[in-house]
């Protein structure tokens, strides 16, 4: 739908002086319309990124028997994780730790939302990287094709 908006809001008169100038049909779309397209193409580009990186059930499909686990799928196995984590990283650092108090470490519902939030957040670094690098053209693709949100 984007490419086709993209293309269709492009003036005839491109194609026409392309042809015009002599370029043949495979010309005039490699040196006119896919230059001009190049918004549109990072922004089905981004899309499909993000697609594909939060698809975990047909990745856990593919990737189930492979023994590879899935970054999504830890997510949610972090917290219940942090137990045993926690219990051997007390069980080392006691004397630094006894003031503080072992159980309430354990046990503190803020901490663990504050490890869940984390995980999340370094999840979700790789596309905020990829959309600080393409965020031009995704902006200017954007206002081309005339979506409104």
């Amino acid at each position: 739908f984007l490419f086709r908006q993209f293309f269709k809001n492009l003036p005839i008169e491109l194609e026409e002086s392309a042809q015009v100038d002599g370029a043949g049909v495979i010309r005039t779309f490699w040196s006119v319309m896919l230059p001009n397209a190049r918004g549109a193409i990072v922004t089905v580009g981004l899309f499909a990124f993000v697609w594909q990186w939060n698809d975990l059930y047909f990745a856990g499909l593919l990737n189930d028997s492979l023994g590879f686990p899935l970054l999504a799928s830890k997510l949610g196995d972090g917290t219940n994780r942090l137990d045993t984590v926690m219990g051997t990283w007390i069980a080392q650092g006691r004397d630094v730790l006894q003031s503080i108090g072992d159980s309430e470490i354990k046990t503190d519902p803020l901490f663990r939302s504050l490890i869940a939030n984390t995980a999340a957040l370094l999840m979700m670094l790789p596309l905020l990287i990829g959309y600080f690098f393409v965020q031009r053209q995704f902006v200017e693709s954007i206002e081309r094709t005339g979506i409104v949100g």
